[in-house]
């Protein structure tokens, strides 16, 4: 189950990387194309021929335009004798760096016979703001007058309002792809984190990071001296409770050093001479008052430092991520 789940996200991942990554490339491609589109003589008139008195007609123009241009307006002044709805510009097939747009604008004439050509202007959109304005003619009308039986009544004209079945500009294509790229890296990003969970240090490696920054901050005079004694000795007491489960941070100096006489203690004599040596001092600035002194406390920090590398696990078997296991 977890094979096929992971599976699906990679797919699914996949597929909007993919995607974004061709919807780019054909951005980044369009931005060479900085010249207007060629337009046809005029436009098309639906349905062409003749037509009756009241009857709506749509004048209608393609056009392809770069991916970085899109229509942002269109008016059409129509000739003496029709009326002009509402105008329509409509995103369409996507070619990769280009797209077609249809712009329809529909057409009412109010009197039979001719009406003369009107004139259609659209207004595209640019880099930096930049606009292009194209014009074309819309091709005369030929109006029908109404045969009428005698005493027929009349109709009245209903509201003039524009096709509601299109919409101007579909932006299904970005808005697909923005949708797929944000969950693809929200899924990517759970999946990448459950393959990579956080390392917890195992002891050793805290202390040594512990005791290099302390260092640090001595050399700096960031940390009173007094104050770097008391959080030396604590690092190295909570250094061997955790790596070798002794009660360090609950027995006093002379109840741990007796313990470390033992024989099943895990300190080797070296190290047992050198932490007796170092807890004594530190005694003696805690409790005898002892005036602390720079050098004293940077030789205890580097002697705690030997101590922790002296008693770390080899790194062949150093596998456990809290060093208690290991002794």
């Amino acid at each position: 189950m977890k094979t096929r789940w992971k599976i699906g996200v990679s797919i699914l991942i996949g597929t909007a990387v993919l995607v974004l990554l061709i919807y780019g490339s054909g951005y980044l491609v369009s931005l060479q194309d900085t010249a207007l589109p060629e337009l046809p003589a005029t436009a098309e008139l639906e349905p062409p021929g003749a037509v009756a008195l009241g009857a709506t007609v749509h004048a209608r123009v393609r056009l392809e335009l770069p991916l970085y241009r899109r229509v942002t307006a269109v008016e059409l002044t129509p000739g003496t004798g029709a009326v002009a709805l509402t105008p329509e510009a409509t995103a369409g097939a996507w070619r990769w760096s280009h797209r077609t747009w249809t712009i329809e604008v529909p057409l009412r004439p109010l009197q039979p016979g001719t009406i003369p050509a009107g004139e259609l202007r659209l207004t595209l959109s640019g880099r930096d703001d930049q606009t292009g304005q194209l014009t074309l003619p819309v091709p005369p009308l030929e109006v029908k007058a109404l045969q009428l039986a005698p005493n027929t009544d009349l109709a009245l004209a209903g509201e003039l309002a524009a096709d509601s079945t299109r919409r101007a500009g579909r932006l299904w294509l970005p808005v697909t792809v923005a949708v797929a790229a944000l969950v693809g890296v929200i899924l990517w990003l759970l999946l990448r984190r459950r393959r990579n969970p956080e390392r917890i240090l195992p002891p050793w490696e805290r202390a040594l990071a512990a005791l290099n920054q302390l260092r640090s901050q001595l050399q700096h005079h960031e940390l009173p001296l007094e104050s770097a004694w008391v959080r030396l000795t604590d690092l190295v007491r909570n250094y061997l409770e955790a790596r070798f489960q002794l009660p360090v941070t609950t027995r006093t100096t002379v109840e741990f050093l007796h313990e470390l006489d033992e024989p099943d203690s895990p300190l080797p004599p070296p190290e047992k001479r050198v932490l007796r040596d170092f807890m004594t001092a530190a005694d003696l600035v805690k409790f005898a008052k002892l005036p602390p002194d720079e050098a004293m406390i940077l030789e205890a920090t580097q002697q705690a430092e030997k101590l922790v590398l002296a008693t770390r696990p080899e790194p062949t078997t150093a596998t456990s991520g809290e060093g208690g296991a290991e002794s």
